[in-house]
């Protein structure tokens, strides 16, 4: 495994779970994700610094796995399925916090 690697997040929630929708303002940041069992799950990033993405919507998620990176800073990773597609989701941010999204998005 990686030296950067910390730890995976949410795995129960991410694996198997679709993007379904990326919506940024300013430095927020929130990921909606269908998770396997039909729930949807808003990750919601604080403090972003930066996000590089690539189609990330409608991606099926392997898992999210947050590296090493220089502090206050937290590096994430969206880990694609499947390895022949190129969409792809990073985000560096202060913080994320998780909640079920109990209202239609």
């Amino acid at each position: 495994m990686n030296d950067d690697f910390v730890q995976y997040l949410n795995n129960d929630d991410v694996h198997d779970g679709i993007i379904r929708r990326v919506s940024k303002e300013n430095d927020r940041l929130e990921i909606f994700i269908e998770t396997a069992d039909g729930r949807m799950v808003v990750f919601e990033f604080t403090g972003v610094q930066n996000v590089k993405q690539n189609r990330p919507e409608d991606m099926v998620l392997y898992s999210l796995s947050e590296l090493r990176e220089t502090a206050p800073l937290r590096k994430f990773i969206f880990t694609n399925w499947d390895e022949e597609d190129d969409a792809f989701l990073e985000v560096t941010a202060l913080a994320v916090a998780s909640t079920q999204n109990t209202k239609d998005s």
